[in-house]
């Protein structure tokens, strides 16, 4: 685990109706990216979709591993 961040790797990407989660191999949330499918929704609620919010979480999964590691 580390200390600095308080998670453990591997992180996972989990995906939900309403959002994208990375979590740890604990199962501890490292974050929540809501997601929308319908444009308008996400126009409305400051929502990206779910390709989107992919890129996203993929995007923190390397920044906190590189950071743990």
């Amino acid at each position: 685990m580390s200390d600095r961040l308080g998670l453990a790797l591997p992180l996972y990407i989990q995906f939900t109706p309403e959002a994208i989660k990375v979590i740890d191999r604990l199962g501890v949330t490292a974050t929540y990216i809501p997601i929308a499918n319908d444009p308008e929704r996400r126009l409305q609620t400051g929502r990206v979709s779910r390709e989107q919010g992919a890129e996203i979480a993929n995007a923190i999964v390397q920044a906190l591993t590189d950071e743990i590691l």
